[in-house]
């Protein structure tokens, strides 16, 4: 969204979605960072984590039955399994 600001008016459920999931992964981190100071809260880590790792293979099955997408949605999809294995 930050290098194509048109795409929230040519697709506003992409960017949405788009939006949602850098919220979700902001979360996770925000999560991860407050588990290091105060141990506890793991059952919301890991189920937000499990969130983002499925939702990210999802996504990578949706572009690769289009023939589409590339290197971005496969580094996010390895990104949020690397969450999951952390939380």
């Amino acid at each position: 969204m930050l290098t194509d600001p048109g795409l929230m008016a040519a697709s506003p459920t992409r960017a949405l979605g788009s939006a949602l999931g850098l919220a979700l992964f902001l979360a996770l981190a925000g999560l991860g960072a407050r588990s290091i100071r105060h141990p506890g809260g793991s059952v919301l880590r890991r189920g937000l984590a499990a969130v983002l790792a499925t939702g990210s293979l999802v996504l990578v099955a949706v572009h690769l039955a289009a023939h589409a997408g590339g290197l971005r949605p496969a580094s996010v999809a390895l990104l949020a399994l690397l969450g999951l294995i952390l939380a």
